[in-house]
């Protein structure tokens, strides 16, 4: 679940727009995690990411807008940074607002490394490609959701290539709500009303 609407992302989009006018668009969101207790970020994990983004970026005409997480770490975001030198992007550092909930909103896809469910459920509530990046490590739950959503057609390996989106966006907060009022409906109990559905 998560906090996501449908009018937040709106505003929160035109505000990014705002912030970055002279970056090219299209835009891909690039969402990056970082060490946890199931997976390791470490520098060349970083620069690797970065080679295959500017890469990518180039290939496929797009600038990105990247935003890192509390667990990615100043060095890693440092060697994105320097293999991303020569690419159009813009990467946040920590000055004014976290990017994250305008990224969601204006970029026409995204990179989001495995790590992290939350920004990968996030994403798919846009409706739009999600690429996972591969990070050393894992476990059997996160296999689990990587491969439900893989399966619902929102969740697609990094290869290099960019997808067009094929699935129907997911709304967890709305299914859980959903589960709740039922569970409450049968209890003879009411509700308040749903917020409004993903796009």
């Amino acid at each position: 679940p998560n906090r996501l609407t449908v009018d937040g992302l709106r505003t929160a989009a035109g505000a990014l727009e705002a912030r970055l006018p002279d970056l090219p668009k299209p835009w891909v969101g690039v969402l990056v995690g970082g060490t946890s207790g199931s997976y390791r970020l470490d520098e060349p994990d970083a620069a690797a990411l970065g080679a295959a983004l500017a890469d990518f970026a180039a290939r496929h005409g797009v600038s990105l807008v990247i935003t890192p997480s509390r667990r990615t770490g100043a060095a890693n975001v440092a060697a994105l940074a320097a293999a991303l030198a020569a690419t159009p992007h813009f990467l946040w550092r920590g000055d004014g607002d976290n990017p994250l909930m305008g990224i969601y909103g204006c970029a026409d896809a995204f990179v989001v490394t495995c790590d992290s469910v939350n920004m990968i459920g996030e994403a798919a509530f846009t409706g739009k490609p999600i690429l996972a990046w591969p990070l050393p490590g894992g476990r059997a739950k996160f296999r689990r959701f990587h491969e439900a959503m893989v399966a619902h057609g929102a969740l697609r390996w990094f290869d290099g290539t960019l997808p067009a989106a094929d699935y129907a966006p997911l709304d967890a907060t709305g299914l859980v709500a959903e589960a709740v009022r039922a569970g409450l409906s049968q209890r003879g109990e009411t509700a308040p009303a749903a917020r409004p559905a993903a796009p």
